[in-house]
C-alpha cells in the first residue's frame, strides 16, 4: 500500500508557504523605547542582541499546513488498494430466473456480489426485473465504477438485447456464461417490409429501369425488405406506402396530406425554395438535390431528371446507397444478437491502477486546518 500523485505538478503551489512566513515577519509588534538610565553606563558588548523570532508560533504552522494540504489537493493524491481483496461480481441480464442463474455458475465465494444488469445494479434477491434495458452500456457502466481487480461474471440468455451496435469492449476479461430461457424469445424479428412507390408519367417511364435496379441493389442484405410499387401518375398510392419517388409534375394535393402527415418524397425540383437545404453535392460542391420539411414529413427535390444524359450520378455505384440514406439516413444498428457473437474483448488500455482516491480526506483536512487557523487568529486577536 502506497501513496501516489497523479497530477505531481500541484506540489509546486507548495512556494505559497513563503506568503505566511513573511506575514509573520514583517507584521511583529512594534516596541517602545523607554530611555532608562541606568543603561548608559552598560557598555556595547553587554548590550541584548536580536534574533530571529516568530511571533505565534502554532498560528504559523497551522496557517503551514493550510497551505500544504492545498498543494496536496492539487497533486491528486490516491492510495493503492493492493490490501483490497478480489471481489466476484455476478450480473444477471433481466428475464433470467434467479434460481437458473445461480445453477448456472459455481465455485464462486460465499462474499460474491449477485446483480440484477439492471440501471442501479440491484440485488438479485430483489423483485424480478423485466423492464427493457441498455445491456451493453450498463456492462460498460459496471467495469468502469468496480475495482479493476475485480472479477466479472456476466450470465446472458442465448438471445442478448440492448446493444447499441458499438463492439463490446472493456477493462478486463469476463466470464460469459449464457443459458437457456423460455423468457426471452431467442427468434430475431423480421423487419417489416418497406413500400417505396414510384408515380412516373409517360414520358419519364426510361428511368424506371434505373429506379428498379437502385430498389433491387436495397434488397441485396435482407431480401424483401423494400417493396416496389411502380405505377402511372393517376395511380393512389396503397395503404402503408413510407417513401414516394414522384417523376411527373405537380401531384394532387393527396400527395400533399401524405407527405405532411409524415411521408418522405423525392421528386424534380420546380423552383429553390429559400428554406431548402444541400443535401447532396457534387465533386466540384454544385447541389444536386435538396431536402425541406413539409409538415411531418420531408421533401427531397433533385435538380436534374433521373437520366443518365442530365444526371449521370444515376450510373454511380454508389448511387443506390446514396438515394436511401436521403429516404431513411443511416438505419439504426441492431438492438439484439445472438448471445455467442457479443462476447465482450478486452482492450488492455482500458485497464487502470486500482486506486483508491484521497481528495475527499485532504478536502475535509483543510476545512479543519481552516477553522482551526480562524480560531487561532481570533483569540489572537483578542488577547492584543
Amino acid at each position: 500500500m502506497s501513496v501516489a500523485l497523479l497530477a505531481p505538478l500541484g506540489l509546486a503551489a507548495l512556494a505559497a508557504l513563503l506568503v505566511p512566513l513573511l506575514i509573520h515577519l514583517i507584521r511583529r509588534p512594534q516596541h517602545v523605547v523607554i530611555n532608562f538610565a541606568a543603561l548608559r553606563w552598560v557598555g556595547e558588548r553587554m548590550r541584548p542582541r536580536r534574533r530571529l523570532q516568530f511571533d505565534d508560533l502554532m498560528l504559523l504552522i497551522v496557517r503551514l499546513l493550510l497551505i500544504a494540504a492545498s498543494a496536496l489537493l492539487l497533486a491528486s493524491p490516491v492510495l493503492d488498494r493492493d490490501w483490497r481483496g478480489v471481489r466476484e461480481w455476478v450480473v444477471v441480464v433481466p428475464g433470467i430466473e434467479a434460481a437458473q442463474a445461480r445453477d448456472a455458475v459455481t465455485g464462486l465465494g460465499a462474499d460474491a456480489e449477485w446483480r440484477w444488469l439492471s440501471p442501479g445494479f440491484p440485488s438479485i434477491d430483489s423483485a424480478r426485473i423485466d423492464a427493457d434495458i441498455g445491456t451493453a452500456s450498463l456492462l460498460r457502466e459496471l467495469d468502469a465504477v468496480i475495482d479493476t481487480r475485480d472479477r466479472i461474471v456476466v450470465i446472458v440468455p442465448a438471445t442478448v438485447d440492448g446493444l447499441d451496435g458499438e463492439r463490446l469492449v472493456l477493462s478486463r476479461e469476463v466470464e460469459w456464461k449464457v443459458v437457456d430461457t423460455s423468457a426471452v424469445d431467442t427468434e430475431p424479428s423480421q423487419p417489416t417490409p418497406i413500400r417505396v412507390a414510384v408515380r412516373y408519367p409517360a414520358e419519364a417511364t426510361s428511368a424506371l429501369r434505373y429506379l428498379r435496379a437502385m430498389i433491387a441493389a436495397w434488397n441485396v442484405p435482407v431480401s424483401d425488405r423494400y417493396v416496389a410499387d411502380l405505377h402511372p401518375v393517376d395511380v393512389p398510392l396503397p395503404d402503408g406506402t413510407e417513401w414516394l419517388i414522384w417523376l411527373g409534375g405537380a401531384w394532387p394535393a393527396a400527395i400533399d396530406a401524405w407527405v405532411a402527415a409524415g411521408g418522405r418524397v423525392v421528386t424534380r425540383m420546380v423552383e429553390p425554395t429559400p428554406d431548402a437545404i444541400p443535401v447532396w453535392r457534387d465533386g466540384r460542391g454544385a447541389t444536386i438535390a435538396t431536402a425541406q420539411r413539409q409538415g411531418a414529413g420531408v421533401r427531397i427535390s433533385f435538380l436534374h431528371a433521373f437520366d443518365p444524359a442530365s444526371f449521370a450520378p444515376i450510373l454511380d455505384a454508389d448511387f443506390p446507397e446514396r438515394m436511401r440514406e436521403l429516404l431513411v439516413g443511416v438505419e439504426p444498428a441492431p438492438a439484439r444478437a445472438d448471445a455467442s457473437s457479443v462476447r465482450p474483448s478486452v482492450d488492455p488500455a482500458r485497464t487502470a491502477v486500482a486506486v483508491f482516491p484521497l481528495d475527499d480526506i485532504v478536502i475535509v483536512l483543510i476545512v479543519l486546518l481552516f477553522l482551526l487557523e480562524r480560531w487561532l487568529a481570533t483569540r489572537r486577536r483578542a488577547f492584543a
